[in-house]
């Protein structure tokens, strides 16, 4: 619950289908990885080279985590959309 109170993401409802869920995710994604960024400016301001690192390896699993879920979002959004037409 504290984390909650001052984080600037927000719980979800338990219940969503999986291209709201995911869409979910990619936005908590680019809030993260925007705060990721900017500590790591910090971190390199510092000259923090360890913080600076271990940031650079989140932020590249999180990109290419969010890679992912965007490219899995527009196939099953072309699915449907041919399956739509196929059936029209």
């Amino acid at each position: 619950s504290d984390y909650l109170r001052i984080s600037k993401l927000e719980e979800s409802e338990s219940i969503k289908d999986d291209r709201d869920m995911v869409m979910e995710i990619l936005n908590d994604h680019r809030m993260l990885l925007a705060q990721m960024r900017t500590v790591m400016l910090h971190a390199d301001n510092a000259k923090d080279e360890g913080t600076a690192d271990l940031l650079g390896a989140y932020i590249r699993e999180m990109e290419k985590d969010s890679w992912m879920l965007n490219a899995w979002s527009k196939r099953n959004q072309e699915t449907l959309a041919t399956s739509l037409i196929e059936e029209a």
